[in-house]
């Protein structure tokens, strides 16, 4: 994948926060759109922040190929994980991606040096409810995300290549991820800082959960991005 064009995206700013340096990412124009440009070798990378949830994620994806085209796109980040054995930090590199809202199931490229394996869930909502959990389980499902289909769909629409490379940040059996916690991030993937110190004032039990969160978000932003590098090396 010598001299590509190839696009990262990341749902929050904190995903794409680890390539900064490594590519050394600068804010560009492409359209409509801010974007980070940078090399990887003799890749031109563009990286951009498509903000949470499958609507975000499909308009920004639509106004990224406009500016086109790539070679091949690559979404990057965390993911909820549902299997009994992931760590904090596990990769996953779906060989199938199902959005939750039509069952439509999308097909991932391959990545040098990297094994695809299981299905990823993209939902518009936090799953949490345990029957759910196993049932997607059963259909081979390993994490949960609320992005890659969108991105999947747009991709594939406009015939570019395109991957996912998640990284678990939290898994369902730790309980730490309530019905709420999307009330703490705005929309664009930055961190509602009004509603977090609300949240923190009124359950001052919950900072300890808040920061293990943030901790283990940490690893899995980290990792991911380290995989994506390693992919394009």
């Amino acid at each position: 994948m010598s001299n590509s064009r190839i696009a990262v995206l990341g749902a929050m700013p904190s995903e794409l926060r680890p390539l900064t340096k490594p590519l050394s990412l600068r804010k560009a124009q492409l359209g409509a759109i801010e974007v980070r440009t940078g090399h990887l070798g003799s890749n031109e990378i563009v990286a951009l922040k498509t903000g949470i949830g499958p609507d975000q994620a499909r308009r920004s994806t639509e106004q990224l190929m406009a500016g086109g085209p790539f070679d091949h796109v690559v979404m990057i980040g965390i993911a909820g994980g549902i299997m009994p054995t992931q760590e904090i930090g596990d990769i996953v590199v779906a060989e199938r991606v199902i959005d939750g809202r039509t069952n439509t199931s999308y097909t991932p490229a391959p990545l040098p040096g990297l094994v695809q394996q299981g299905a990823l869930h993209t939902a518009d909502y936090l799953i949490l409810d345990p029957e759910m959990v196993d049932a997607m389980r059963a259909d081979g499902v390993v994490a949960l995300d609320m992005e890659t289909a969108a991105v999947a769909e747009v991709c594939d629409a406009a015939g570019t290549p395109w991957s996912s490379i998640r990284s678990i940040s939290d898994r369902s059996a730790d309980k730490l991820v309530d019905d709420n916690l999307l009330d703490l991030t705005n929309d664009d993937g930055t961190p509602n800082m009004g509603a977090a110190v609300k949240r923190m004032v009124r359950h001052p039990g919950d900072i300890a959960k808040f920061t293990q969160l943030a901790r283990d978000a940490n690893v899995a932003t980290k990792a991911a991005a380290e995989t994506f590098l390693r992919a394009y090396r």
